[in-house]
């Protein structure tokens, strides 16, 4: 009866500070390199647009790993997925008409 309410009000507090440093210039690999050559001359087929551009991304920013042994893929077993980051087969991903990464049609 004689008791206060407590304050419920949340105040919000900013997360971090603002950086230090811009980054003056964007990040440029060397383009002389056998791995960046063989990296960007991979091709990007049987993937959606947003895969796509992930792909595009990694090649560009240079974490673009490519597979050293086939994959298997998730439908067929086999040991037949080539390119990095797909999880189906080339034939897998045509007949099921789905994305080779995000599985998705």
């Amino acid at each position: 009866k004689g008791r206060k309410k407590l304050d419920t009000k949340v105040t919000k507090k900013a997360k971090g500070h603002a950086p230090s440093h811009q980054n003056g210039f964007a990040f440029q690999h060397n383009p002389n390199s056998k791995l960046t050559k063989k990296i960007l001359a991979m091709p990007n087929e049987g993937l959606c647009r947003r895969c796509t551009e992930k792909i595009e991304w990694r090649k560009k920013y240079r974490k673009y790993k490519p597979l050293r042994v086939p994959g298997s893929c998730n439908y067929c077993r086999k040991k037949a997925v080539t390119a990095a980051y797909h999880v189906a087969c080339r034939p897998c991903a045509q007949d099921k008409a789905i994305c080779a990464w995000c599985c998705k049609t």
